[in-house]
């Protein structure tokens, strides 16, 4: 049986001993986190943001409402997803109906924040309409609400070119009273060129422009089919 003088002298050593391993096992741990590959950035940028950026500032769509321009004022709402959706990670559906995501890539924000910048950037190719996002300080006439379905590559057979899906469905409403004008949904579907992240997200970029295009366009034939006595602001004389 030990004295309690022998175990007094040990216990030093014990807690010497402990944070020795903790110190050891947390080195470990570091060393094995820096092995992992960052994750890269990848950024869409279809035709109609390229061109927007590429204009004079004299030639590009106001930031705030102009008196000589259009009466209808559109606030973008902010944009929703699908379960699952809601993230930056760039997913994928495996054969099985799993949803997975591309390993080490990463949209630069979440993405109803991507979508909704380049469905505003979409929205303002249409000359008849001022477009805004849901923070603008602005008297809209009307409301878009948008909702991505999906937003993802599939694989149909494992390693060959995945096919990237954009669904986005659409709810334009009269700010007055809520009253909907229109509904609607813009899909396609764009076969990646190779097997290859760089061509997965070329695709990407692809279907995104070519579904917010149609989105914009199906808002403004909505809006100048509606009758001036259903619109938001008072009809001229």
């Amino acid at each position: 049986m030990s004295s309690p003088k022998a175990a007094l002298l040990t216990t030093p050593w014990r807690i010497l001993c402990g944070s020795f391993l903790v110190l050891t096992l947390t080195a470990c741990g570091n060393l094995l986190a820096s092995r992992s590959p960052a994750a890269v950035t990848y950024v869409l940028r279809p035709g109609f943001v390229a061109e927007g950026a590429a204009l004079p500032a004299a030639q590009r769509a106001p930031e705030g409402p102009s008196q000589e321009a259009s009466s209808i004022v559109l606030q973008l709402a902010t944009v929703g997803v699908s379960p699952g959706y809601a993230g930056a990670d760039i997913l994928v559906t495996r054969p099985d109906r799993r949803l997975d995501v591309f390993a080490a890539s990463r949209w630069p924000d979440e993405l109803p924040r991507v979508v909704g910048d380049l469905a505003l950037a979409a929205l303002k190719t249409a000359g008849s309409i001022q477009a805004f996002d849901a923070t603008a300080p602005v008297a809209a006439t009307h409301t878009l609400r948008l909702d991505v379905r999906r937003f993802d590559a599939e694989y149909r057979v494992e390693g060959t070119a995945p096919s990237v899906h954009v669904v986005i469905d659409a709810v334009l409403t009269r700010r007055r009273d809520r009253e909907v004008i229109a509904s609607f949904s813009s899909a396609t579907e764009i076969e990646a060129a190779e097997n290859r992240l760089s061509a997965i997200v070329a695709a990407f970029e692809k279907a995104a422009g070519e579904v917010l295009l149609m989105t914009a366009k199906q808002t403004e034939e909505a809006l100048n089919s509606t009758p001036a006595r259903h619109q938001g602001a008072t009809p001229a004389p």
